[in-house]
């Protein structure tokens, strides 16, 4: 059996984030808990919260646990986007349209019961043989705010070598846990 890893997905600070830019955007437009949002979706408009910021290669939707990508930087992570998830538009006026990757793989994988709220971090125990196959995955408990990274050993190429092999900006993979050094405590606060 290969060795895995899974890393929670982090947003790289210095550069740019997304808003919804609608006077009183609906409260669901903010929901991505692992559900399709195909039929439902309308193609929101959003701005840049602060432009003087570098632009990065994967944008944070600002409340949504969404990745965020122009149509150029989705192609690069073809297949692995549409394999988690579904690629739902965003209009940026006078950028054109991007596209916020909806992970819809939402796995039953982590062990409820050993986690445990001190100082604001989470200690995540996953359940090995419940892991999805590698690539990007939410958890039902922590679904609306967190995406994770699955890789194996054994992976000949992923999302994270990837965006890694490409130098992409905006994210970062932090480890929470893996088969051989276990749960790795998560700060809730970054």
């Amino acid at each position: 059996m290969s060795n895995a890893a899974v890393y929670r997905i982090c947003w790289e600070g210095g550069y740019q984030s997304l808003l919804y830019d609608l006077p009183e955007p609906d409260p669901d437009l903010w929901v991505f808990d692992g559900r399709s949002r195909l039929e439902s979706w309308t193609m929101p408009p959003v701005y840049v919260e602060e432009p003087r910021l570098q632009i990065p290669d994967i944008w944070r939707l600002i409340g949504a646990a969404v990745l965020t990508v122009s149509e150029s930087t989705a192609q690069l992570l073809e297949p692995f986007l549409t394999s988690s998830g579904e690629l739902l538009p965003l209009r940026l006026p006078g950028s054109g349209r991007l596209l916020a990757l909806n992970v819809t793989r939402d796995v039953d994988c982590m062990d409820v019961a050993s986690l445990s709220l001190e100082t604001m971090s989470l200690k995540p125990e996953f359940i090995a043989h419940r892991l999805p196959e590698s690539g990007l995955f939410k958890v039902p408990i922590v679904d609306t705010t967190q995406v994770f990274h699955l890789q194996r050993d054994d992976d000949e190429d992923t999302f994270m070598q990837r965006v890694l092999r490409e130098r992409l900006r905006g994210i970062s993979f932090e480890l929470v846990w893996s088969t051989q050094a276990g749960a790795q405590a998560i700060n809730l606060l970054s």
